[in-house]
């Protein structure tokens, strides 16, 4: 890990430093609650077969998880994920370069994150209005009827959700705790619930990996071969699993960065390495 003396010169974003390495690390769980969008679609969509692929890909997002935390020792004032980092990274060896890296991965970050909340919103409320019997009657914009129920429900939990952002890091995460500890206290103990009851693991599924319709690992599937299949769903599960690094956006208004960082960016790795894991 990087000390002092290895500490880029930049400038700060000068954010008040309100929290610790557990403010960080409730934030980032936004990454690894993605998991209850991924995980279902490729077990049942491939089976047994999919959990490799499921391993390796949230492994990278561990290993991205490390790199991160060793950027936020290097640059502890810089808030906002990897793109804070691009260029302060290469505007010294390639200064005109470096600000369009700047720009890019700070657009590309924006495209990755910015149909998160719309997404899980649209989610909740067709479960609250399945939940609630509510009225489905609908409006048809782009070839998609939407109902009207599910459209209000999203944008007042996005409203909602603007509130502790609006509030600032200190408010932001003992919300992110209270959401944190209702969603992942679940998913944990459905992580670990076969070990009370092993009797219902059929681990002949999981040590051969079966496809869904039980042929081998290295089958093709869908009419396509299965390296493309795996690469298609590895695209999705990239966009899921490397989320766990949202965790970085917020050591720079931690109390002590250079701990915080390695604290956090670990237990945020390992955690969803755990969850994604045993989840599927």
């Amino acid at each position: 890990m990087s000390s002092q003396s290895d500490e880029l010169d930049y400038a700060g974003g000068g954010l008040p430093k309100e929290t610790n390495w557990w403010g960080a690390f409730v934030i980032g769980l936004a990454g690894t609650i993605l998991v209850t969008g991924i995980a279902p679609v490729m077990v049942t969509s491939i089976g047994a077969a999919a959990i490799p692929s499921i391993v390796i890909v949230t492994l990278s997002g561990w290993l991205l998880c490390l790199f991160l935390a060793e950027l936020s020792a290097m640059m502890p004032e810089r808030t906002g994920g990897s793109p804070s980092y691009a260029y302060p990274a290469f505007k010294t060896r390639w200064p005109r370069v470096a600000e369009h890296i700047n720009g890019f991965t700070a657009w590309a970050y924006w495209l990755g994150w910015f149909p998160v909340g719309p997404l899980n919103m649209i989610l909740a409320s067709a479960y609250i209005v399945d939940k609630f019997k509510l009225s489905t009657a609908s409006f048809t914009p782009i070839h998609t009827p939407i109902a009207w129920w599910t459209l209000i429900i999203s944008i007042v939990g996005l409203l909602l959700l603007f509130i502790p952002s609006y509030m600032g890091i200190r408010f932001g995460a003992v919300f992110a705790t209270v959401l944190g500890l209702l969603s992942m206290i679940p998913l944990t103990f459905l992580a670990i619930a076969w070990i009370f009851h092993p009797s219902v693991v059929t681990w002949s599924n999981l040590y051969r990996f079966h496809q869904a319709d039980g042929t081998g690992i290295f089958t093709p599937l869908y009419g396509h071969g299965w390296l493309a299949i795996y690469i298609a769903f590895a695209f999705l599960l990239t966009w899921n699993v490397i989320a766990m690094e949202a965790a970085a956006c917020y050591i720079g208004e931690c109390k002590d960065p250079d701990r915080d960082a390695k604290i956090a960016m670990n237990l945020e790795g390992g955690y969803g390495v755990f969850i994604y894991t045993m989840i599927p």
